[in-house]
């Protein structure tokens, strides 16, 4: 193990020639080494580490350290959060490599440079003074670990660039074939005032990195020298960076949390965090690129809590059958709601009934707070049985919480019987009509469903975020009964205030995709993906629009991002999508087809629907429509008829299936 405290001088460690380089004092000391304060031949100064055999228990492990240095030298240099090697050497018992300086924590720059511009709140050392750095003997160098002892703490606005850039520099060491190994504060260094991941002694290659090192609280349970172990280590950096906590604290937060300015800022910083240091790998963020996405997606503005309240509840939609797309719609508006809070919508004369709604409506954000969010509104509606917004509330609720906790036949029945008492308490208000449509569209009664969306647009009474709302609820009915048209004014009607959204850009491309305006809907799915990279809907839409232009091994690729984006297993995916890339090496555009009709049939669940656009791809309309009528009779699926663009809507026996359903008049 490496101590995480630097040591002073070591009678034991003489200086030895360095060729260029003049070594002035050590200025910190290792479990394998010293690192000197150095002076070149030019006068610049640097940081010299010395790394001797003998500090070594076996002769191998000091050879592998050499070699993970031979590695990173020329990937140092790469990239701007990576301390920079400038020149490596060897002798029989020990080697050296130089490095730049770390500035001054008494606030001497190590070289003079003006300040960089770059990360706010991050370059704030003052000016060097080399004359005073050289000959003082009080030097320490300026580490994220000083920082923290410093100030506590730092905040939100300063700890999320200061995590983007260090999981940026990860992702270079790792694609490089790198992994650095002992990610903590004391080895994230200030270079002209920004941070630099440094201690190039423990960066290895992958796969010759599992031999214990690292520093206790860092390590993760499965041990160092994965990606994943960097992974949980920077995530333990920003838990104390944050927090102003030991990372063996992790994940109490500070008791006097709220009473930060940046409290709210810094909770979703910890969703983050919490991710980043999970027990099991599997639970962490996959790889660098999606932790980095997520920082770059909360430097923006956006709720990190919300998207993956979205996501989940995208991918365990159809298990209550109902369509993916209304099921974010709907949670969309409890969360506008939670954002604004009630002052929007009316009151409860009972105090506690507006206390346990303001409560839900913040408890929304948290997958893992569904229960008690169904459970407030309900003792909401119990002690005021004829206040029309808690029953809107248990209504959401159901619709984007508790959706992944019933069958469908509970689900729809619970749907039901709270559409119903709105109905009741509220016949003429855009939330009743909203419940009605979402319940009528479930039970496959489109055409109500489309009126009383309609309906819902229409009213006046109605908060601004619930009116944006409803146009995008009544925007997917006409998208999926092939108004694409009218489908677009209401998009653009919903989402005129929320365009930096990754889920309202996905939505904006879907009616130019059912046009055909192929080139128009892959601007909107790329743009959701710049928003946030690992929007997985928006690279299974991407993958469509590959798919229609016959770009197959570009879908392919989007398909595989969007399965790992949604947590699926990296080596299931992987081989999955390496059959489909060998079925268009071979059989070109229908290989790829039959190859996914192949593997459909083999399913266990068989969805019928899907069955039935494949062989409708094939050109085989008698299968095609067998199956679709299937699909049909068993209701398996409440989206994508008249979206898919594998149908000929203008063939009569398509349009008796979609007149037999309602779906077409």
């Amino acid at each position: 193990m490496r101590p995480d405290s630097p040591v002073v001088e070591s009678a034991l460690d003489t200086a030895p020639v360095i060729p260029e380089h003049e070594l002035l004092r050590p200025i910190a000391s290792g479990a394998y080494g010293q690192v000197w304060l150095a002076r070149s031949t030019l006068g610049t100064l640097r940081a010299v580490k010395i790394v001797r055999r003998d500090r070594f228990d076996r002769s191998d492990d000091f050879e592998r350290e050499f070699r993970g240095l031979q590695r990173f030298e020329p990937v140092s240099r790469t990239h701007e959060a990576l301390v920079d090697i400038l020149q490596i050497g060897r002798q029989d018992d020990w080697f050296y490599y130089v490095m730049e300086l770390a500035d001054d924590a008494e606030g001497n720059r190590s070289d003079g440079a003006t300040e960089c511009s770059g990360d706010a709140g991050l370059g704030d050392s003052q000016h060097s003074n080399t004359a005073t750095l050289q000959h003082s003997a009080a030097y320490v160098p300026q580490t994220l670990r000083q920082r923290i002892r410093d100030r506590g703490y730092l905040p939100a606005a300063d700890v999320v660039p200061l995590g983007q850039r260090l999981a940026s520099a990860l992702v270079h060491l790792h694609g490089a074939g790198l992994v650095h190994r002992d990610v903590k504060p004391s080895n994230i260094l200030f270079i002209n005032g920004q941070p630099k991941l440094a201690d190039a002694g423990l960066v290895a290659p992958v796969d010759d990195a599992r031999s214990l090192v690292g520093t206790p609280g860092y390590i993760p349970p499965e041990g160092p020298g994965t990606p994943q172990a960097d992974i949980y280590s920077l995530g333990k950096v920003l838990y104390e960076a944050a927090f102003g906590k030991d990372r063996q604290d992790f994940p109490q937060l500070p008791p006097d949390l709220a009473a930060r300015p940046d409290h709210a800022a810094l909770l979703e910083l910890n969703e983050i965090i919490a991710k980043a240091c999970a027990q099991d790998p599997r639970q962490r963020h996959a790889n660098p690129p999606t932790l980095l996405a997520e920082l770059q997606m909360l430097q923006r503005g956006h709720s990190v809590k919300r998207t993956r309240v979205l996501q989940h509840l995208w991918s365990r939609s159809k298990k209550v059958g109902i369509a993916a797309g209304v099921v974010a719609l709907v949670l969309i508006g409890v969360l506008r709601f939670a954002r604004t809070g009630g002052d929007e919508h009316p009151r409860s004369k009972n105090r506690e009934v507006n206390r346990l709604m303001d409560q839900a409506n913040v408890e929304s954000y948290d997958i893992a707070q569904a229960p008690k969010v169904i459970e407030s509104y309900k003792k909401a509606v119990g002690l005021d049985p004829d206040f029309a917004p808690a029953w809107a509330g248990l209504f959401t609720a159901y619709m984007g919480l508790g959706g992944s906790l019933q069958t469908p036949a509970d689900f729809d029945s619970r749907l039901r019987e709270v559409a119903a008492r709105l109905a009741r308490l509220s016949p003429d208000s855009a939330e009743t009509h909203i419940a009605l449509a979402i319940t009528d569209w479930n039970g496959w009664r489109f055409q109500n469903a489309l009126k009383e969306a309609h309906d819902a647009v229409q009213k006046h009474e109605i908060s601004q975020g619930g009116l944006h709302f409803a146009h995008a609820i009544y925007a997917f009915y006409l998208i999926q009964s092939g108004q694409p048209v009218e489908a677009l004014k209401e998009y653009q009607r919903a989402e005129d205030k929320d365009g930096a959204d990754p889920f309202v850009q996905n939505q904006l491309g879907h009616p130019y995709f059912v046009l055909g305006k192929l080139d128009e809907a892959m601007k909107h799915y790329e743009e959701a993906l710049r928003f946030q990279s690992t929007f997985f809907q928006a690279h299974r839409f991407k993958g469509f629009v590959f798919e229609q232009k016959k770009s197959f091994p570009a879908a392919i690729d989007e398909f595989e991002a969007a399965a790992l984006g949604q947590g699926r297993s990296a080596q299931s995916t992987t081989n999955f999508y390496n059959t489909l890339r060998k079925a268009v090496r071979q059989g070109g555009e229908r290989g790829y087809w039959e190859k996914r009709l192949e593997l459909a049939l083999d399913d266990p669940s068989k969805d019928r629907y899907y069955i039935a656009t494949l062989y409708a791809r094939l050109e085989d309309k008698p299968k095609a429509y067998f199956w679709l009528r299937q699909a049909c009779e068993h209701k398996s699926f409440s989206e994508g008829l008249l979206f898919d663009l594998c149908w000929d809507h203008n063939d009569p026996e398509f349009q008796a299936i979609a007149r037999g359903i309602g779906l077409m008049r």
